[in-house]
């Protein structure tokens, strides 16, 4: 990890307590982290121990790293991948939720969630509702954004079960400290093409409206968005290629996001700007 002080980036360190954790063997990273005031922060990550892999968690409180912790009733990995999707975002410091996709070997994939409570984190979970979306048995959560203490809202992958490679998007969210049921993202199946589509991003501004974005299988993005507790149908952003790859939403109806955008040569350029405008 790297942390930056008053605008200086310090050098880089080792997780504290992760080498404990892991005999001092196997590789690790960290692959998600959420900050929510200075000196405040938490990470998310896995390492890999013979054939599973293990998920950590480490909290930052008032400039001071504590050690890492696995968590509790997650086993990430049994396929040999080198890193399973992790997702992490913070309301306030002590309280987290992170989400993620698992590989459970043979070709199966499933979603969990873990929160953070008074900076204490429970033990990991089945997504609720995914496995009656998951028929085909592969998909997971890739991202998710918390606005407020108890309430999060999370996006992913489910398989259908209709062909191979074939998913839809699901959103989940969680109020008041309650996940409710994963269900598919609304209108999504009218705009897709290729046979399947990849959420791969969501940002929540601190009223809890949201914009999300992903993928499909011919390449154009999607974007969905949420407002007054509402999802619309997702719309479809024909560009010729690439992907959505971040949103971010600051306040009202403002969000920008970043696509890749595939050129005749090949190469990759970044734009940017607003999602979608607000529906009331």
């Amino acid at each position: 990890m790297v942390v930056e002080r008053k605008g200086v980036w310090g050098a880089a360190q080792d997780v504290p307590g992760l080498a404990a954790l892991s005999n001092g063997g196997g590789t690790a990273a960290v692959n998600a982290v959420s900050c929510t005031a200075v000196g405040d922060c938490s990470a998310a990550g896995s390492w890999f121990a013979g054939s599973v892999q293990h998920g950590f968690v480490v909290d930052e409180s008032h400039g001071i790293w504590g050690s890492a912790e696995e968590i509790p009733g997650l086993s990430l990995n049994y396929g040999g991948f080198p890193h399973p999707t992790f997702a992490l975002s913070c309301a306030a410091p002590g309280d987290c939720a992170a989400t993620g996709a698992t590989d459970e070997g043979h070709g199966h994939g499933t979603g969990f969630i873990v929160d953070e409570r008074g900076g204490v984190w429970g033990a990991a979970r089945p997504i609720p509702g995914f496995a009656s979306l998951n028929v085909g048995d592969d998909g997971g959560a890739t991202a998710i954004s918390c606005w407020a203490v108890g309430s999060c809202d999370a996006v992913g992958m489910y398989s259908d079960g209709s062909g191979s490679g074939a998913g839809l998007g699901f959103l989940v969210e969680e109020r008041a400290g309650t996940w409710r049921s994963a269900r598919a993202i609304p209108g999504l199946v009218g705009v897709v093409r290729g046979g399947y589509a990849e959420p791969t991003t969501i940002s929540c501004d601190a009223t809890g409206d949201c914009a999300a974005g992903g993928v499909d299988g011919g390449s154009a993005n999607f974007l969905v968005d949420k407002v007054s507790g509402a999802w619309h149908d997702a719309t479809a952003i024909r560009n010729g290629g690439g992907q959505t790859t971040e949103i971010s939403c600051v306040a009202g109806d403002h969000c920008v996001v970043a696509t890749d955008a595939y050129k005749p040569k090949e190469t990759g350029e970044v734009a940017s700007g607003p999602v979608l405008p607000r529906r009331g």
